[in-house]
């Protein structure tokens, strides 16, 4: 079974890149064992990211109405 967290963002772009800093705390933490990628979230390329694994965590910022975390 094959583990990805996929992380959506910009870094140039402010909480935009909140994704890829979780990616890098997760590929520094867990080593080998989840594979991590990262892309700007266009479809095409987030369904290349997606392919081919088992399970998949998406990670992004968004900004809503709601509290943080919500």
């Amino acid at each position: 079974m094959s583990a990805r967290l996929v992380a959506l963002g910009n870094p140039l772009r402010g909480d935009d890149g909140a994704g890829r800093e979780v990616a890098r705390q997760v590929q520094a933490l867990a080593g080998g064992a989840v594979e991590v990628c990262c892309c700007a979230g266009d479809a095409p390329g987030l369904l290349e990211a997606w392919a081919g694994a088992d399970d998949v965590v998406v990670v992004a910022a968004v900004r809503g109405g709601g509290p943080p975390g919500t």
